[in-house]
């Protein structure tokens, strides 16, 4: 019997040893599997999770390998970053929602709309027809409206902003070909094509001269193969390719919207760090935002060209064009932009629409 309750006494002193150990978290409240000891040969003192929406070896999985590295040689190892792509973690409004609440420290994808509308802000059409405008506004250099904005509305969400990650300019792709009326905006096309279910990108299609037809990117594929719809909006060249370029015949670059990816932290985790890696997140934020327009404005003729070398031919759109495009959306659906985004994302845009004069 003595033998028995020395045995007890011994186990329930291993499985205590047991719990304590197993349960030592990083400092951000989430478990460390251990990974940082043997990929990094150290003991972090933070083990976060980045989650990011596009394939490996894609640009940005290309890009989050690289500020991984960064943010761990600028922090002297006290931060390892475990990347998570292809929507590992779920896709980017769940992982948003789960980046809010520190479930997931990082993310670098589209930002979600469904608990605040302002987040639409920087993807409204039209809201730049070109490089020049939209690298202006998104500055992050304290000058940038849109940046500004959009700092803000994601901090209502709990959600630090740390860079945005431009993808392209919106183009239209197309089964059939339009011809001469590429160069005449406002002429009907008589043309069934694809566009988001929403309100803002039906007046979108409708204001060019298109038939609109609210639909989900996934049915998209088949709608164009089985001719349901003549084509879609809502996707630039470099997504086209990855998804609908067996489908794509035509492609009219007339820049609909401005794509991008946002780099966030969760705020509270943000705030809770010393001043010196707030500042080493903030300046590489602001590199990650750098090198993606780099790597944008390089791509998107990139991408023109693949769809060139594969037969389909690629539109060429005047800028003067593609401002008359602009103009038509503007004035047909500008008027109830603000309403849609809210209050504080609705005086950002009427400051962008005074200063280019609309």
């Amino acid at each position: 019997m003595k033998k028995v309750k020395i045995l007890s006494a011994i186990l329930v002193v291993v499985l205590l040893f047991t719990l304590v150990t197993g349960c030592s978290s990083n400092k951000t409240g989430g478990q460390t599997d251990g990974s940082d000891k043997e990929t990094t040969g150290t003991t972090a003192e933070y083990t976060w999770k980045l989650s990011h929406s596009r394939a490996e070896k894609s640009r940005n999985d290309l890009l989050a390998d690289e500020l991984i590295k960064r943010i761990y040689d600028a922090s002297n190892g006290r931060i390892v970053i475990q990347k998570y792509p292809n929507n590992s973690l779920g896709d980017y409004t769940i992982v948003q929602e789960r980046v809010s609440i520190g479930d997931v420290e990082m993310m670098l994808a589209s930002g979600g709309n469904t608990v605040n509308r302002g987040i639409l802000l920087p993807i409204i059409p039209y809201l730049f027809s070109n490089w020049d405008e939209a690298l202006k506004y998104i500055n992050n250099d304290g000058t940038g409206l849109i940046y500004n904005g959009m700092e803000h509305e994601f901090s209502k969400i709990n959600i630090k902003l740390l860079g945005f990650c431009p993808m392209y300019f919106g183009s239209v792709a197309l089964c059939k070909d339009i011809g001469d009326l590429v160069l005449q905006p406002a002429a009907s096309k008589g043309l069934k094509v694809r566009v988001p279910s929403a309100q803002l990108w039906e007046a979108l299609g409708n204001s060019i001269g298109f038939i609109s037809t609210p639909m989900a990117a996934a049915d998209a594929y088949t709608a164009m193969q089985t001719g349901i719809v003549d084509g879609m909006i809502g996707g630039g060249a470099e997504a086209y390719w990855s998804n609908y370029r067996d489908v794509t015949k035509y492609l009219l670059p007339i820049n609909t919207h401005f794509e991008c990816h946002y780099l966030t932290i969760n705020k509270e985790l943000f705030e809770s760090l010393p001043k010196d890696l707030q500042d080493i997140l903030v300046e590489q934020g602001k590199w990650l935002q750098e090198t993606a327009i780099k790597n944008a404005l390089e791509e998107e003729q990139l991408y023109f060209d693949k769809f060139r070398e594969i037969g389909v031919e690629v539109y060429d759109v005047p800028d003067s064009v593609i401002k008359e495009y602009a103009n038509l959306y503007r004035k047909a659906y500008w008027d109830k932009i603000p309403a849609e985004i809210g209050e504080s994302a609705g005086k950002v845009f009427e400051q962008v629409r005074s200063e280019l004069g609309i």
